[in-house]
């Protein structure tokens, strides 16, 4: 149980980080005349970045385990 704990508070140690960083990141790409397409791209583009981290993770620990579900 210990771990799953430390897992979950790396988890929202990073969530918290990027929250910091990225709302300012979108507020700045907005601008005054309320461009919602750049800041759109923006989260689009971080959700595949992260999906694409998420699933090297998974085949790296798969690969560690020798298994396919991991």
């Amino acid at each position: 149980m210990g771990e799953i704990g430390a897992r979950i508070g790396i988890f929202f140690a990073f969530n918290g980080i990027i929250g910091l960083f990225a709302t300012p990141i979108a507020g700045a790409l907005l601008t005054t005349e309320f461009y919602w397409w750049r800041a759109i791209i923006f989260a689009g583009t971080a959700m595949l970045v992260g999906a694409s981290l998420l699933l090297v993770a998974r085949f790296l620990v798969a690969r560690r385990k020798g298994a396919i579900f991991v």
